[in-house]
């Protein structure tokens, strides 16, 4: 009966909480990756220099002439950071959580 309990704590432990804590790793570390990019959006700053930054391995980024929205391959694409422009040079960001 002993042999029987030990297994599954170790079935749950392999079933239930190695994903869950791997996914609440990867959510906290696409919210890290958002806070970096809203950190590095300083007003007044090109937003070519800006984008030089980010590599589109670890990034989506998608444009247009008011606002470019970096959202993290980690973390399923939860999180994001809306960078506001005028014309091509950064005038404000902010990151958030799309839920």
């Amino acid at each position: 009966m002993k042999k029987l309990r030990k297994y599954s704590i170790v079935v749950f432990i392999l079933l239930f909480a190695l994903p869950a804590g791997y996914t609440l790793w990867d959510m906290e570390q696409a919210r890290n990756m958002a806070s970096d990019a809203r950190a590095h959006a300083v007003k007044g700053k090109q937003l070519d220099e800006y984008l030089s930054a980010f590599s589109t391995k670890d990034y989506r980024i998608i444009k247009n002439d008011k606002q470019c929205i970096l959202v993290p391959k980690r973390g399923m694409g939860r999180y994001q950071c809306v960078v506001y422009l005028d014309g091509q040079v950064i005038a404000g960001s902010k990151a958030g959580f799309f839920d």
